[in-house]
């Protein structure tokens, strides 16, 4: 992630450089963007309360970004990304003992961006920073707690609630975008995600990196 940086850096001087060599297109101003969105995001070791500890892996999966272009500079984008990372957690016990799970949770993101352009032509680096929330479902059942419930096509339906928390998010990343045609764009940025995770372990950062495809109407 930190050759990604480095890359985006240079490309960004690159820009800033020729940008008199860059053309300016007129259509990316009042238009909308959607896109599919490849997002990696880094593992990361927490601790908690009475010495439990919850490690996530590396995970990298899908999403998708629906955005408008109020000028050619500035973007208002909404993003949702469905991430399965792996985890192990540690729970302490009141006995002084300690348990330990593993399993794949569901780290479910949506988040409105605003991203700033830096410069008006078809390749220009930009800034983003946006907000939202984080629903992290560890996938665990919680004892005791199967709802049950008649389904029109299924009959009598059972389930079990598992162990989740809706956690607010926010974000802040650089990055380079290409408008390779007055249709089709390109992104990509490296970022990161703070979640405000409860249960004592507080505000946790997690390095993200973002590669989209889109469409522009």
């Amino acid at each position: 992630m930190r050759n990604f940086f480095v890359i985006v850096f240079f490309l960004v001087c690159s820009c800033h450089t020729n940008a008199q060599w860059v053309r300016v297109p007129e259509d990316r101003s009042g238009q909308f963007d959607v896109s599919l969105i490849w997002k990696f995001q880094g593992g990361r070791n927490l601790s908690g309360r009475g010495g439990s500890k919850l490690d996530f892996s590396d995970n990298n999966n899908v999403g998708f970004v629906f955005g408008y272009n109020f000028t050619n500079l500035l973007n208002l984008q909404w993003e949702i990304s469905f991430l399965n990372p792996k985890y192990r957690a540690t729970r302490a016990r009141t006995d002084g003992t300690t348990e330990t799970v593993s399993n794949r949770a569901n780290f479910n993101t949506s988040q409105f961006n605003f991203t700033w352009h830096w410069l008006e032509g078809d390749v220009t680096p930009f800034m983003m920073a946006g907000l939202g929330w984080s629903l992290v479902d560890s996938n665990i059942a919680k004892e005791g707690s199967n709802v049950c419930y008649w389904d029109p096509w299924y009959g009598y339906v059972c389930y079990a609630r598992t162990y989740k928390e809706n956690d607010f998010s926010y974000n802040a990343g650089i990055g380079l975008r290409w408008d390779i045609s007055d249709r089709f764009f390109t992104r990509g940025s490296y970022g990161v995600q703070w979640v405000d995770f409860g249960n004592g372990i507080g505000t946790t950062d997690f390095q993200t990196g973002r590669l989209e495809i889109g469409v522009k109407f």
